[in-house]
């Protein structure tokens, strides 16, 4: 596909433009024809230019960029003065048939490169004057000069006349070493003689004669330090971001549950894990986050503590046949262990103040404690003028596992907010209290509740009862208008109704 022409404007004069780039331009500059006709040039560009107009060598580069309608870069060797000069060349195809040229010599450059690549004693003299580990192979692999310091612990007596196999392996450090192209700076990890790993940067030049490829050479710097430091410094970042997730995750709930959820939550994200579990000793307090196959293994557990005291568990877990848990995972539990048992010691703590007012089996409020804390918010709501939203959750049937109900608990509390709240008032219904301004919002809530129950194949019919501001009904009138909007929707087949405020 050609590119679209540049747009023909009275206010730009193409020609004029380039003409001035030209004699402004401090490097090699010129404005051709596509044929190949000089219309200018400045002083640096002489090499370029021959008898009124461009020299061979850039011709055909002309001719191309006309054709493709394409801006190049190329490099070209131009005769002069009884020496070869190089330019890399940049060619800027013109709305009127002109092409732009702008280079720079690279004469110098490309001499230094070819002496180095050709001159074995001046590579010598060179490397000697270098910290780094310089190195000669021939086209067996074999070290036919190193620097006189050796590298990773091995000396120039013993690498000299050894082949770099023997030495570094057959794998990714050999074939760097014994590279056909030119390498920069390329990071490869190999063992040292003391057998640590170690990295080294390594850049090779091939060598050629008689048009053939006849072994390297090329410098290598041992950075591990470098790349130990970095590492370092990632693993304390993750540890701090992990621990001040933890301590937010605290300062953000007010439930017992809740609190070692978020606790729990953290971890499974910083850990990349399957299932993380967090067990108090006393009581039957205990969270289990993630899906997890039942062929998981708890790879990492640590013991919780408070004040010199155990008072729980952590464990985490990956599918069997998975990435086993490595020292930074291990780093990650140690750091948080202290700030993950202080979650559990507050949310014992808070459990131990009104333990009637839980489910035993989900941790969230029963009906008794969601009626005594509603009634409060109720209160508050109409004392304030805001308004809110009163969710009832009837399930088809009551959840068969308690693996499956310990799901619906937790997506049924991580639907509401600090300050709000989250009950199981008997076998297959939940309730939610949520302090929502707006009624669509509240509607939304609900949908986003709704999609994450089916995705656990349970079937449920939620009513949003709004709370209107100032209205000070009683808890009791809000649960019977649920109720009936419940058995309606059932009836007509809706997953999701609004109680009618008029039948209330």
């Amino acid at each position: 596909m050609r590119a679209l022409p540049i747009a023909r404007t009275e206010e730009w004069d193409a020609k004029a433009w380039a003409v001035a780039q030209v004699r402004a331009s401090h490097t090699p500059a010129l404005l051709a024809s596509f044929d190949g006709t000089l219309i200018v040039a400045n002083g640096h560009a002489d090499a370029l230019t021959e008898d009124g107009g461009v020299a061979p060598a850039l011709r055909q580069f002309l001719s191309d960029t006309g054709a493709a309608d394409k801006s190049q870069v190329v490099r070209v060797g131009v005769k002069s003065g009884g020496q070869t000069l190089r330019f890399d060349l940049t060619l800027l195809p013109l709305p009127y048939g002109d092409v732009l040229v702008v280079g720079r010599e690279m004469t110098t450059e490309a001499n230094l490169v070819e002496a180095l690549t050709a001159s074995r004693e001046l590579f010598r003299d060179l490397a000697l004057c270098s910290s780094d580990f310089a190195f000669e192979l021939d086209a067996t692999g074999v070290f036919t000069w190193v620097s006189q310091d050796g590298v990773l612990g091995f000396s120039s007596a013993e690498l000299h006349g050894t082949a770099v196999k023997e030495v570094f392996g057959d794998g990714e450090a050999l074939s760097a070493f014994m590279s056909g192209e030119p390498i920069q700076a390329r990071e490869i990890w190999c063992r040292a003689k003391s057998g640590t790993e170690r990295c080294m940067s390594l850049t090779v030049v091939p060598v050629a004669r008689g048009g053939g490829w006849c072994g390297t050479r090329g410098i290598a710097r041992d950075i591990t330090a470098l790349r130990l430091h970095e590492r370092e410094a990632e693993r304390l970042k993750r540890r701090d971001d992990l621990i001040n997730a933890v301590v937010a995750a605290m300062r953000a709930q007010i439930e017992p549950r809740r609190i070692m959820l978020a606790a729990a939550d953290a971890l499974l994200a910083a850990t990349a894990s399957e299932r993380v579990t967090i067990r108090a000793v006393r009581k039957e307090l205990c969270v289990s986050v993630g899906r997890a196959s039942e062929g998981a293994e708890a790879g990492l557990i640590a013991a919780l503590g408070y004040q010199g005291q155990t008072n729980g568990s952590v464990s985490l877990a990956r599918d069997a046949g998975g990435m086993p848990y490595g020292e930074d995972e291990q780093h990650l539990l140690e750091a948080v262990v202290p700030h993950v048992g202080v979650a559990l010691a507050l949310a014992d703590a808070l459990s131990a103040v009104a333990p009637a007012r839980e489910d035993d089996q989900t941790g969230l409020l029963d009906r008794l404690g969601f009626a005594k804390e509603a009634r409060k918010r109720l209160g508050a709501i109409a004392r304030a003028g805001r308004s809110g939203a009163l969710l009832l959750v009837a399930l088809d049937k009551a959840p068969e596992s308690d693996d499956l109900l310990k799901q619906m608990a937790r997506e049924v509390s991580s639907s509401v907010d600090v300050n709000e709240l989250a009950a199981r008032l008997n076998a297959d219904v939940f309730a939610l209290l949520i302090d929502e301004r707006a009624h669509e919002a509240a509607i939304v809530r609900a949908q986003r509740l709704q999609a994450a129950i089916g995705g656990l194949a349970v079937n449920s019919t939620i009513c949003v009862v709004p709370v209107e501001a100032n209205a000070g009904e009683p808890l009791d009138a809000l649960m019977s208008s649920a109720d009936l909007a419940i058995d309606a929707a059932r009836r007509e087949g809706r997953s999701i109704v609004i109680a009618d405020q008029r039948e209330r």
